[in-house]
């Protein structure tokens, strides 16, 4: 008895979670298509091939959904991030396989950086609940954590200057210029592309180099 009632609540988790899924896909689709602006939430259920009732069990409105995009493609990042830098390599070396990997992440998760956009506007008009806003901001300061400790290792190990200082600060700091230069390639990629003659990869690879290079230990 036991057995069939725990393995109706994982088939229901599993079917809550599809249907969260084909929710968050058919809306990226839509979002491009249409434009966040012009999309409704009609929309949204015609495109998953489910009921604005059922939409609405999982999402109140389509602010939520793109916050819940926007969420994932940092939860991305965060996994990416510790997962290249847990190794016996150098501090400076760490941060590097971060970069590395992020811009791996930026390249086929394109789409998902696009919704980090407007975090800020969503956050302080109160358009998503504030349990997302403690997820996402957790999340964020893993990153934020795995940095530091890499750059705490490298003053360590010698590959980062002995002198840097407000490590924490830092840390911080180097997150926000990073997520604010993808933003802005995010939507405004062909135009930056067409007027600067840099690829987009270009700019990343420009932003994290002048990040890190500061700290390296020549």
């Amino acid at each position: 008895m036991i057995i069939c009632v725990m393995a109706r609540k994982e088939q229901s988790q599993r079917d809550k979670d599809r249907r969260i899924q084909d929710i968050i896909d058919a809306s990226k689709i839509i979002f491009f298509d249409k434009g966040f602006i012009n999309t409704t939430m009609q929309d949204i259920a015609a495109g998953s091939e489910l009921s604005r009732r059922t939409i609405y069990l999982y999402f109140k409105s389509k602010e939520e959904i793109s916050f819940e995009i926007a969420k994932r493609a940092f939860k991305s990042l965060q996994e990416s991030a510790t997962l290249s830098m847990n190794s016996s390599k150098k501090g400076f070396e760490k941060l590097i396989d971060f970069k590395d990997a992020y811009m791996e992440l930026f390249k086929e998760e394109f789409s998902n950086f696009y919704f980090t956009v407007f975090l800020d506007f969503k956050i302080y008009a109160k358009l998503v609940s504030k349990e997302s806003i403690r997820e996402l901001l957790s999340i964020i300061n893993e990153i934020v954590n795995k940095i530091e400790e890499c750059v705490i290792e490298g003053i360590k190990d010698g590959s980062i200057k002995p002198d840097v200082t407000n490590i924490r600060c830092k840390s911080i700091a180097a997150m926000n210029i990073i997520h604010a230069t993808m933003q802005k390639i995010a939507i405004r990629k062909d135009l930056l592309e067409s007027f600067t003659g840099f690829s987009s990869s270009e700019l990343i690879e420009e932003t994290f180099g002048f990040i890190f290079t500061n700290l390296k230990n020549n």
